[in-house]
């Protein structure tokens, strides 16, 4: 209950500091916007899958990109043994949209496969006018031929929560790790490998401006894909040091 809570405090701040980003420059590419419902063509292409939204079910307020990178998360698992992969998957997704670099990702929590329904579309007869219960005609004319979406087996993914983390940003070829700073009696390190998002690349800014590196305080959600563990970091609040009196 206690880790529910927290992540639903930190998707909360995520979206709220992102919101603001969003209305002092309308242009920029949205992030930290939870996304509910989107539906869309999921497809891969050298190794890593996209999501193409689809256009027509769009809110005319949320723009997004012909298409979004997938970051790690468990619907990976599921794509990567899907045998029709090649030709596109339906799908309807629930998540977080994230931007790094200028790129639009997503991050997924929760996601249905969609299909076209076998039964015939929808014939309405026509309405009758003395009938006080009859469909009006203009709405019996918007239903005709309307088919609904069936929904197949979908999954969620498994999220932990990571609070109050304490480290500096380790790079190796192109990921990003966060080594955490061994604290106690044979402490060991820990490293998380960072998933690309705004907050990542806030960090990196923030590094650029300091020739040391910079310890940070890191929140943020732990997920499991393709048998390795990632972080979706949602807060970073650099650590201050005072030379050896501090950090």
């Amino acid at each position: 209950m206690q880790v529910g809570i927290m992540i639903a405090l930190l998707m909360v701040l995520s979206m709220a500091s992102a919101g603001g980003g969003v209305g002092i420059n309308p242009d920029r590419p949205l992030s930290g916007i939870w996304v509910d419902g989107l539906r869309g063509i999921v497809k891969t292409r050298d190794g890593r899958w996209y999501l193409q939204p689809d256009q027509a079910h769009l809110r005319p307020t949320l723009q997004f990109g012909a298409e979004l990178e997938i970051l790690p998360s468990g619907i990976l698992d599921e794509l990567d043994s899907q045998p029709s992969a090649d030709q596109g998957l339906d799908c309807m997704v629930w998540g977080q949209l994230e931007v790094y670099k200028a790129r639009q990702y997503l991050f997924v929590t929760m996601w249905r496969w969609l299909k076209e329904p076998n039964t015939p579309a929808t014939e309405l007869a026509e309405p009758n006018a003395s009938d006080p219960l009859a469909i009006p005609a203009q709405v019996a004319k918007a239903l005709q031929g309307y088919q609904r979406l069936q929904a197949t087996q979908g999954g969620s993914t498994q999220i932990q929560a990571v609070v109050d983390e304490v480290g500096r940003l380790v790079y190796s070829s192109q990921d990003v790790y966060l080594v955490t700073r061994p604290l106690g009696i044979d402490a060991r390190a820990r490293v998380y490998h960072l998933v690309p998002c705004s907050t990542l690349e806030a960090m990196e800014l923030a590094q650029l401006r300091y020739a040391d590196p910079l310890t940070f305080n890191v929140s943020g959600l732990l997920v499991q894909a393709r048998g390795r563990s990632y972080l979706l970091p949602l807060r970073a609040v650099r650590q201050w040091g005072y030379g050896n009196l501090g950090l």
